[in-house]
């Protein structure tokens, strides 16, 4: 794989980075340019480096098993972590390492000194706390209070597609006023950078380096990022990538820092249970068809895996995004989701013995042992599917949206 010198384009307010990528073998269904897109009001903060196309790529370069051939100047920081970075991909997915080969590594040198902190926003319950616990009022740390927030349009097709503009400008028109009040920045952004792994590649593996791409590209003003994370890993002693490899993505001018593995997901969301914007904001649907969503479906696993943690503990009628009263069934429709697995178990368990959910208790021991053949199941079968076998089937479980073609 080539990664090619990126270009600017400035067009219609919008400023877009592009780099061409040429891959080894041939490989259907994917993008031949790889590009990113900001409001041009933030074109002097933008930064034309090219190792934020070498993110974007990287889970695809090892999933293909392609070696990287980067033209153009990367942070030595960021290419000698590159090699543990894969390692504890390898480790944790089997995915394989591959050779990088660099033009040149150079320190890169801002324009201005940068002074933005940065969070990444999506209005779920992880990055609703990352900004809750940044704001001044809850950080007496200057340096450390959130200056800047981060929504990407289209970072995958479920979360907002990039071709649905209707929900898009919906949480668009929402998340302007939330952070108009909150007295932070918003910067909206956009990449095809998913279609590299649409309905091949988990989404969990490539989402991170994906997610660092675009604050690299911001250099000039950001200089220092939080990814939100999810604390519960921490609680069930389940080894945390993520823990272990974001802050191997910082460089000499941008410290990357994972907030935060003290807290489990239940306690971010007893934190923000009293705060009025997340109660009007809180946004986690997945569903792949939001043509009849407002903001919350209700159904989907992100949506019921939040109803029921707000419903546990006691707060679920002051968040406006779900539907009102509280579904009783929802535990039900829960478990019987194909997407529920062991690790859901945990996660309930830990919180109804808390507080003393009796009634989620006993569906939850129902459906244990069903919980994990289906997923052992699943994974077998997973297992045994061809890379076009897997793409095929999902491309018609999921519809039939198309790689972006408008920069192709």
């Amino acid at each position: 794989m080539i990664i090619h010198q990126p270009e600017i384009i400035v067009d219609n307010g919008m400023i877009t980075l592009s780099s061409p990528i040429e891959f080894s073998n041939q490989i259907a269904n994917i993008p031949k340019t790889l590009w990113f897109s900001f409001p041009e009001e933030y074109e002097q903060y933008i930064s034309l480096r090219i190792e934020a196309f070498l993110l974007g790529m990287l889970i695809p370069a090892m999933y293909y098993q392609e070696d990287i051939e980067v033209r153009g100047p990367v942070s030595p920081k960021l290419a000698y972590n590159l090699r543990e970075i894969m390692h504890i991909y390898h480790k944790a997915f089997e995915l394989s390492p591959i050779n990088i080969r660099y033009q040149s590594l150079e320190v890169f040198q801002p324009k201005q000194k940068p002074f933005g902190v940065m969070n990444s926003f999506s209005g779920g319950a992880d990055s609703m706390y990352t900004l809750y616990s940044h704001l001044k009022e809850n950080e007496p740390i200057l340096e450390a209070q959130i200056t800047h927030s981060l929504f990407i349009h289209g970072f995958n097709d479920f979360d907002v597609a990039l071709d649905d503009q209707v929900y898009f400008n919906r949480l668009h028109k929402s998340y302007l006023d939330l952070f108009g009040e909150l007295g932070v920045n918003l910067i909206v952004a956009k990449s095809n950078a998913y279609f590299f792994s649409k309905f091949r590649i988990s989404w969990d593996y490539g989402y991170l380096p994906t997610q660092i791409s675009f604050v690299c590209l911001l250099g000039n003003l950001v200089k220092r990022f939080y990814h939100p994370a999810d604390g519960d890993y921490i609680e069930f002693n389940i080894p945390d990538l993520y823990t272990l490899s974001v802050p191997l993505y910082s460089t000499e001018t941008l410290d990357v820092i994972n907030h935060t593995t003290r807290t489990t997901r239940l306690q971010k969301i007893e934190a923000i249970s009293e705060w009025q914007h997340a109660h009007e904001n809180l946004r986690v649907c997945q569903k792949w068809d939001k043509q009849d969503v407002e903001i919350n479906c209700g159904k989907c696993y992100k949506c019921l895996t939040t109803m029921m943690l707000i419903e546990m503990i006691g707060s679920y009628e002051k968040f406006t995004t779900f539907e009102q009263p509280y579904p009783r069934n929802s535990i039900i429709r829960y478990l019987l989701l194909p997407n529920t697995d062991a690790y859901s178990y945990l996660t309930f368990k830990t919180s109804a013995k808390k507080f003393n959910r009796i009634d989620f208790l006993f569906w939850i021991f129902l459906f244990n042992i069903p919980i994990l053949i289906k997923s052992w199941l699943i994974e077998q079968l997973q297992k045994r599917m061809t890379d076009e076998t897997k793409y095929r089937l999902r491309s018609i479980l999921f519809g039939s949206r198309s790689i972006d073609n408008s920069k192709n």
